[in-house]
């Protein structure tokens, strides 16, 4: 599990369920957590899994946060790419929020591929089609 900056979001990733899992930590006893339904990293890209990895965490101008996934699989020619979703989509709810968004990218051919954020930029780690990284802006557009 994961925790943004903030401590307003836990993050749990399924890889082998090819899920992201969001909750909001709160009090004790059945005001816990705010649970929201999990987010699919499979059905956006059709029936490829993609297999969610690591997560970074990107804080917007707004203070929402981009969740980034680095996504393992299909390795190791494949495009695994990186899987994105915003915390304003995950809190309204809605097909928006059933599936993470993808970014098409190089492939990874390990099990454990890493993510960083940073400024205005989330960079991925790639071994296809050549080693090097992947960075794309992880701000709106």
């Amino acid at each position: 599990a994961y925790e943004s900056k903030d401590g307003k979001y836990i993050v749990a990733i399924d890889k082998g369920g090819n899920q992201v899992h969001v909750l909001t930590p709160g009090s004790s006893g059945s005001a816990s957590s705010i649970d929201f339904p999990s987010i699919n990293a499979t059905a956006v890209t059709g029936s490829v899994a993609r297999e969610p990895n690591r997560i970074a965490f990107h804080q917007l101008t707004d203070g929402s946060w981009r969740f980034f996934f680095s996504m393992t699989f299909p390795r190791p020619t494949g495009a695994s790419g990186i899987g994105w979703i915003d915390t304003s989509i995950i809190e309204q709810g809605g097909t928006a929020a059933e599936n993470l968004n993808f970014i098409p990218g190089g492939a990874f051919d390990q099990q454990l591929r890493a993510i960083y954020a940073g400024a205005n930029y989330v960079a991925t780690t790639n071994t296809f089609p050549t080693s090097g990284i992947t960075i794309v802006n992880a701000e709106p557009t």
